[in-house]
């Protein structure tokens, strides 16, 4: 017996169980990266990625991209909870030291807390039942919060994660999506405009029923003019262990970064913690199923 039913976005779209989504494309209109005294100009992250030795992991640790993520989606955050009091929203990080970081970041620029769940707490489960519940804005992740974990208040969106798959994609983005009582049914993931991503939105476009302006761009320039922190000479950091970028430097809207500066990682370590984190992810979600937390 074959089932040739399959029930998706647009289905529970009409049916008003999910939101229609909105999906911010971050890009960068004009990055230099310079090396030995020569200069490549970039007009776009996918130009920068497919005509550079830059990685999209340098894309994503980036405070810069970060700083301008965050920033965009706390404004909406903030617009949302003006009507829905308790709205949250959820951070998808690539690493747990990149979280970590993230959620400093957050105290720094944004002077609020972030809880952070990866599966090095001590329950994560715990954690995420706690903030669930809670009025708390952000929630950071490392893969904790996927397919099956039921925050209804989620609202926003960061996507910063290193995975490129559809699945991972569509699983994040679900995480938003689900319809409530509030007043305010936005959702909306903001992510770096790198071409996979891009094509996967562009995918969730062909599967929402009603006529929205699902897909949209946003640059960095926009958001940041007029922030005293974002002068010409600022130096800002590109994290890259797998190549040598030794005596380069790139430069993000007239923003040098010097990658002489790069932080120390151990690139086994960050490997070992992404790996870890899949089957702490696992372990935990395991665990939900036998105490109920928010499992569909």
């Amino acid at each position: 017996m074959s089932c040739d039913y399959v029930y998706g976005l647009y289905e529970a779209i009409l049916d008003g169980v999910c939101r229609v989504p909105q999906i911010i494309a971050v890009d960068n209109n004009h990055i230099s990266v310079i090396e030995n005294n020569e200069t490549a100009v970039f007009e776009s992250f996918d130009d920068l990625l497919s005509n550079s030795q830059i990685a999209y992991q340098d894309v994503i640790e980036n405070d810069d991209v970060i700083k301008h993520i965050i920033t965009s989606a706390s404004k909406k955050l903030d617009f949302i909870r003006l009507e829905n009091s308790n709205a949250a929203g959820l951070i998808v990080a690539s690493s747990i030291e990149q979280a970590n970081r993230i959620s400093t970041l957050v105290k720094k620029w944004l002077q609020e807390e972030a809880v952070v769940a990866t599966y090095k707490e001590s329950d994560p489960t715990a954690i995420i039942q706690r903030f669930r519940h809670s009025e708390s804005k952000w929630i950071i992740s490392v893969g904790m919060i996927s397919e099956g974990t039921n925050i209804p208040r989620l609202q926003v969106c960061c996507y910063l994660s290193n995975i490129k798959t559809e699945m991972y994609f569509r699983q994040t983005l679900g995480r938003i999506l689900r319809v409530t009582d509030t007043i305010n049914q936005e959702a909306i993931l903001y992510m770096p405009a790198e071409p996979k991503l891009l094509e996967y939105a562009y995918r969730v476009r062909h599967d929402v029923p009603v006529e929205a302006d699902v897909v949209k761009f946003e640059t960095m320039q926009s958001l940041l003019v007029g922030d005293e922190t974002n002068s010409q000479n600022k130096t800002i950091s590109l994290k890259e262990p797998s190549i040598d970028l030794a005596g380069k430097e790139i430069k993000l809207n007239g923003f040098i970064e010097n990658t002489d500066s790069l932080f120390d990682e151990d690139f086994l370590s960050t490997s070992y913690d992404q790996v870890m984190n899949i089957f702490g992810r696992f372990k935990q979600e395991t665990i939900g199923i036998g105490i109920g937390l928010g499992l569909d």
